[in-house]
């Protein structure tokens, strides 16, 4: 999910918002680098600024949903057998 994501941004959201927030990406690249010197490129932007995110929201929603599931498997069963 990450991966995808990653290139998602780099070809279609980041191209995006620069063009409907009327910024180069060059100036989203300057914004991103007050906050984190590591930052050159879009692909370091997107590496060292959206990855990580994504790595922990896909990490959370997976705790959420493991007992969500399990608890849903049992209660769709019970249904379906009726």
């Amino acid at each position: 999910m990450t991966v995808i994501m990653a290139v998602i941004n780099y070809y279609f959201i980041f191209p995006s918002y620069a063009l409907f927030l009327g910024y180069s990406i060059d100036a989203m690249v300057g914004m991103s680098q007050s906050a984190n010197r590591g930052i050159h490129s879009l692909l370091t932007l997107i590496v060292y600024g959206v990855m990580p995110f994504n790595l922990l929201k896909g990490a959370v929603l997976t705790l959420i949903m493991i007992p969500v599931s399990a608890r849903l498997k049992r209660f769709i069963n019970k249904h379906l057998a009726a």
